[in-house]
Parts: structure tokens; sequence; C-alpha cells
């Protein structure tokens, strides 16, 4: 019955409302004006000069990176040089020459990078891609010798299908970007389940009830996750119809987008909910500030901004990270990864609201 009551006082107000539809259209439309005039390739971004040194002696592997060479030029944006001396090619990439450096090892490939911040995630996702696929090769090699020139198909075909040369815009980035703000501001939206129970007074009931207080937590919180789900469902239907933006390129693919995304924002409304029933103050003052900045050195609102030490350690920055691994190549570890420990903080947050809960007296 809470459940049901949370859903009714949710949809008859108007402010809600407003929030979970036209906020998230509005916010759509406005980028995609701003946009539309920077639709170029997202992961190409312009022509990538990468010097490389083939230091490796193995046959195999010499093969294996003149061919990922050949297939990876064909498309015109990416430009592999040769170069004779590394010191030499390292200026070269800090006089902005080339945009990076490969040194294809016996071990191990050495990559140096530029200062673009967006071209140097591009080239270690292109080089990170290959070097994946040449571990599964060396596997491979070692254990069926004699498949070696089935291989080299398998190769190909990875190179040829490789998702960074789609035509993807500034609006797929800011698309799950744009989720991703959606997603930690609903810790706001979280810290006024109780929070305002609180404030009003009105959570005096809550305790008077002769339902179990660990239930009416439950399903207080339950209650958060249809609103949750209608938002992160309505801002990517309207941004792929309207907008032409471009999540994952399956149907799985973007189930599990979905998924993530839809967990992230339960974890984040859970651990709203749990700093409201602590704070007596507005929790929106407390919790936008640590937000915002997050979101800003996270790269949500512009991607150009990467301070080194303090970008990757911001947990939106993760989560737009595994997104793009999974919108872009496919790829769901990031994203499993991150979700297993989204399980974990729930499972948390979960236990120390029900214990604040139970032990919590009436306002007075």
């Amino acid at each position: 019955m809470i459940i049901i009551k949370e859903l009714k006082a949710f949809f008859r107000d108007k402010t809600n409302l407003a929030f979970m539809f036209a906020f998230p259209i509005i916010l759509i439309y406005l980028l995609g004006n701003l946009l539309s005039n920077q639709d170029y390739a997202d992961e190409a971004v312009g022509n990538l000069r990468i010097g490389y040194m083939v230091e490796t002696t193995n046959p195999i592997e010499v093969a294996g990176i003149d061919d990922f060479i050949k297939e990876i030029s064909k498309e015109g944006n990416v430009v592999f040089t040769k170069v004779p001396e590394e010191e030499a090619a390292k200026n070269q990439v800090a006089r902005n020459e080339m945009e990076g450096l490969v040194i294809f090892g016996q071990d191990k490939i050495r990559l140096y990078e530029g200062k673009d911040m967006i071209k140097n995630r591009t080239i270690s996702a292109i080089i990170t891609g290959y070097s994946n696929l040449g571990k599964a090769i060396t596997v491979i090699a070692h254990s069926i010798p004699d498949k070696l020139a089935t291989m080299k198909v398998e190769e190909n075909n990875f190179v040829e299908e490789k998702e960074f040369t789609a035509n993807r815009s500034m609006l797929d980035y800011y698309g799950v970007s744009m989720i991703a703000m959606m997603v930690f501001v609903g810790s706001i939206i979280g810290a006024g389940t109780f929070g305002e129970e609180i404030r009003l007074k009105t959570v005096n009931r809550l305790i008077g009830s002769p339902v179990s207080r660990t239930k009416i937590f439950i399903q207080k919180v339950i209650g958060q996750i249809p609103s949750a789900m209608i938002e992160i469902v309505v801002v990517m239907v309207v941004s792929v119809l309207f907008f032409n933006v471009h999540y994952a390129t399956t149907v799985g693919g973007n189930l599990f987008l979905f998924s993530l995304f839809l967990l992230s924002s339960f974890t984040m409304l859970i651990v709203g909910i749990v700093i409201g029933m602590f704070v007596k103050a507005n929790p929106t003052l407390i919790i936008m500030p640590p937000l915002w900045f997050m979101m800003f050195v996270g790269g949500t609102f512009t991607k150009e901004i990467n301070i080194k030490g303090v970008t990757e350690n911001m947990p939106i920055y993760h989560l737009q990270q595994a997104a793009f691994d999974i919108t872009i190549f496919g790829r769901t570890g990031k994203a499993t990864n991150m979700m297993l420990i989204e399980t974990v903080i729930i499972i948390i947050m979960a236990v120390i609201g029900v214990v604040k809960f139970n032990t919590m007296k009436e306002a007075r």
C-alpha cells in the first residue's frame, strides 16, 4: 500500500511531473539546437597522426601489427607513420606534430600521448582494443598453433567492425552525459523522501503505524524506482526519435545500458534517502555543491575537462565511461563491475536506513 501511495503522491505533484517529462525534453531540445552545428564525429575527432615503432621480433606479432595498421588506416582519418627514433618522435608529440606515439614492444605496448585529452582517449581506446585482441591471439597461438590462418580472419573481422569509426556526434556524448546527470541529481529527490516527512512531522504517522518500520522503509524506497525508470526511458526515446542520438548498436546493448542507468539511479536515490534521514537542514543545500563539482570535473558538462588525479576518481566519470564502453565498443566489463559495486552500496545504504528508521523518534 505504501508503494501505491508513494506513486500516487508523486504523480499528483505537478513539479515532479515537470521534472520527469518536461525537463528532459527541454534539455534535449536545447542541446539539439546548441550542438547542431557541431555535428562532427566524436570518436574520429578529425585526423589522428600517430607515430609507431615495432620493437618485437616475433613474426606473428609483426604480421599482426602490419595488418592492424593497414586496416585501421583504411578510413583515412587515422594515419600511422613509422618513426626511426623514439626520442625524436616524443619531441614531435610534444610539439603537436603528432597526436601520439605507440611502441609495440616484445612484451608490452607503450603509448605516449599529446595534450589533447579527447584525442588521447580515442588513441588509447584504439590501442587498448588492439592489445586485448593481441592477448587473445597469443593464447590461441600457444594452444592451437595449427589454426593461425583462422586467427588472421578473426583479427581482420575485429578491425573492420571497430565502432570508433561510427558516425557519432556531439549529441551522442551529451545524450549519455545528460542521463548520467539526471541519475546523480536523483540523490536530491531521494533526500526528500524522508527529509520532507521529518521536517513536516508527518513521519510521526509512519512511526506510529502498526506496519513494520523495516517494511515501511523498503516500500518507500522501492516507490521511487518507477519515476526514475520513466525519466530514463523518456530521455532515451526522445533523444533517439527527435535528435538522432546513438546509444548502443544492438537491442541487448541498449537493455544493458538501460539496466546500468536504472541501477545507478536507484543507488543515488537510496544514498540521498539515507542522507535526508540524518540531515536536519535542507539536504539540497548539502548535496548540491559537491554534486555539481563532481559533474563539472567529471566531464558531464564538457568532455574537454580532465584534471589528472581528480576526474578519473569521480563516480559520475566512471558511470559515463562504462556507458560509453557499451555504446561505442559494445563492451560490458566496466558496466558489470560498476553494477556489482552499486549493488553493494545499495545493500549497505539499505541496512543503514533501516537501522536509522527503526531507532527514529517522533519529530517534535
